[in-house]
């Protein structure tokens, strides 16, 4: 090894005389030197001993020289990669091996000192080389990368790894801050790849918080603790985000700024989704529980309410990032309401979802009725553009919700709390038919107020539902007086109706 860092002095020398020949040398003699190092055995004393001279030789040499040349790339390089690369070659070989080195604090403690070196190089180099040098933001970008790549070394082995992405988070935030107060262009790209390393150390977590939240599946939560401690893991990282797309906008608005907007808005999203199950099911593991009938109304209500806040906050301040999370949002609440109430956990076919005894204030009217109200609520927020694009999807939405709404109420007020079991009377078949009735006779009167041609068309398909029920279920199932009512009742129904169609809706038609 003492050879070889003779020959690796001598590729130095070589290169700084004669870099158009030699500008090859310290590169490989770098790498070379790297994996020789990596892959020594024998005594730990002197490994670490030979890593400090190889780090010596190198970084000293890159340090020294990159002032002396005319292209100082190749050397500034040299000095920032070797410091890394022998660094990390100590620590995986090392910091269990030397009971001196094996001491708490010891590596990132050492990191930090390499941090500050760094830093207080960038600071100096800054001052020193002229603002008209074309080198200038390389040098001072390989030396900020190299600050916060013993930065983030310094956080992950002094933190527990639970606490590794909060405080990647929160050097990132610290980037942006910092880019606001120099011109060095490359700390907008160290800041992007902080962002980056946070996407990959939550990207099991975030799987699985997807899963939890649209598709209403359970995990084993001890490896997961940003689902299991939401308000630190979840909550902090959502402001620094947030903070960081605010210092990165002072500097240029751009989708690194909008992307950090979004996470920001998604991570505040899931911390309020798992800190409400918490709070639902004190003491217990949030990720194995299963959320009860009103527990899954409740949240996708509240998912329902924080997409209209992203709407209107977007169109306030005229921000696109909170407009795309409100549609996205809105999107998943209905893709969530639709798999879980409507496919998987219908009260309708599981006698497991309990919905209540009260009759009409139960849990159906929030899994059903409130999303009608919300819905209308966001149509109102959503641009003209996305209103005629996605209008008559999100009314058919409504309509379906509202038919749902009113058909299992009567199920409820026949069968209690357990929709799922239980004979289906006369009087309830009836019941059926009579809702729907005043259903489609409310779209009519609605449609017909507003002027609004859709909804009287959905009122028209609703009453004709229902007299095709009448005839061809209702006329067989039906016996005595029921069978009476429902043909009487329709019957009046319809020539009430043609009234009003003849006396409002055509005469409005005409004019």
């Amino acid at each position: 090894m003492g050879l070889f860092w003779l020959l690796s002095l001598g590729g130095i020398v070589m290169a700084y005389f004669n870099p158009r020949l030699y500008n090859f040398a310290p590169p490989l003699s770098l790498i070379a030197s790297g994996v020789m190092l990596a892959n020594r055995g024998g005594a730990p004393e002197e490994l670490a001993l030979t890593l400090v001279a190889f780090t010596a030789l190198f970084a000293g040499s890159g340090y020294v020289l990159q002032s002396r040349c005319t292209d100082p790339r190749l050397w500034c390089s040299l000095a920032a990669v070797s410091s890394l690369l022998f660094y990390l070659i100590g620590y995986f070989n090392l910091h269990e091996q030397l009971p001196y080195l094996m001491a708490a604090h010891v590596w990132g403690g050492l990191a930090a000192i390499m941090a500050g070196v760094s830093v207080f190089t960038v600071e100096k180099l800054a001052r020193e080389i002229p603002d008209g040098n074309e080198h200038k933001q390389f040098i001072l970008s390989i030396y900020a990368a190299l600050a916060t790549a013993f930065i983030s070394l310094c956080v992950a082995i002094e933190l527990d790894k639970a606490f590794l992405p909060l405080a990647i988070a929160g050097e990132m935030a610290a980037l942006a801050w910092i880019n606001t107060r120099t011109d060095i262009v490359a700390l907008r790209k160290l800041t992007a790849a902080m962002g980056c390393v946070f996407a990959y150390l939550i990207s099991w977590q975030a799987i699985a918080a997807f899963s939890v939240i649209a598709l209403g599946s359970t995990y084993d939560g001890t490896d997961m603790p940003m689902l299991t401690q939401p308000l630190v893991q979840l909550g902090l990282p959502s402001a620094l985000f947030l903070l960081a797309a605010h210092f990165l906008r002072q500097k240029g608005d751009d989708k690194l700024s909008y992307i950090f907007e979004i996470s920001a808005v998604m991570l505040f999203g899931a911390g309020a989704h798992f800190l409400s199950r918490e709070v639902l099911h004190p003491g217990q593991n949030v990720l194995l529980m299963k959320d009860t009938f009103t527990e899954r109304a409740c949240m996708t209500d509240m998912m329902f309410v924080y997409a209209a806040f992203c709407l209107w906050t977007g169109k306030e301040l005229l921000r696109k990032s909170f407009i795309f999370c409100g549609n996205f949002l809105a999107a998943l609440a209905v893709f969530r309401l639709g798999f879980s109430d409507f496919l998987i956990q219908n009260p309708l076919f599981d006698s497991s979802q309990n919905v209540g005894t009260l009759f009409i204030l139960n849990s159906l009217l929030l899994a059903y009725g409130v999303p009608v109200l919300l819905l209308h609520q966001i149509i109102k927020l959503l641009s003209d553009e996305k209103r005629d694009l996605w209008g008559q999807v999100i009314y058919g939405i409504m309509l379906t919700l509202a038919f749902t709404l009113v058909t299992l109420e009567v199920r409820q007020a026949f069968h209690g709390t357990d929709l799922a079991s239980g004979i289906t009377s006369n009087a309830e078949i009836y019941a059926y038919s009579f809702v729907w009735l005043l259903l489609g006779i409310g779209l009519l009167f609605m449609g017909t107020i507003l002027h609004s041609k859709q909804v009287r068309v959905i009122s028209l398909g609703i009453m004709i539902l229902v007299v095709s029920k009448v005839f061809l279920y209702d006329a067989s199932e039906l016996t005595g007086l029921f069978r009476v009512a429902s043909f009487l009742g329709l019957g009046l129904s319809l020539l009430g109706l043609s009234w009003f169609y003849t006396r409002f809706v055509v005469k409005d038609e005409g004019k």
